[in-house]
Formats: C-alpha cells, sequence, structure tokens
C-alpha cells in the first residue's frame, strides 16, 4: 500500500458497522483530502428482509429472483 492510501485509511474510524479493506482504495479530492472506499455493514432488517435463517427459496420469490 502506498503511504498516502495507508495514511487515509488509518484515518477512518472503523466500527462493527464501518470495515476499511487493507487494500482499500483512495480517491484524492480537489480539497484537501480523499474519499476512502469502506464496507459499511447493513443487516437484513434494516434492508426490509427476512433473517437469513429463513428459507431462501421464500425470500428470492418475494424479491422476484
Amino acid at each position: 500500500m502506498d503511504p498516502d492510501t495507508e495514511a487515509f485509511a488509518a484515518a477512518v474510524q472503523t466500527s462493527d458497522d464501518l470495515e476499511v479493506d487493507p487494500d482499500t482504495i483512495i480517491s484524492r479530492g480537489d480539497d484537501d483530502g480523499a474519499f476512502v472506499m469502506s464496507w459499511t455493514w447493513v443487516s437484513n432488517e434494516q434492508a426490509g428482509l427476512r433473517p437469513s435463517n429463513d428459507d431462501e427459496d421464500e425470500l428470492h420469490e418475494e424479491l422476484g429472483i
């Protein structure tokens, strides 16, 4: 990882809901800073979906997949 990427990735305040991969991508902005690619956890409940222990076929049917 180049030093800029490492510095910006280390500055992200990660939590159980937000993670940054070690090989993340940054995009420097026009101002003094950068966007850092990260992962945000969204539960099935937050997404309006059934819990994952339900039958997957029913979930696919519900979503029209």
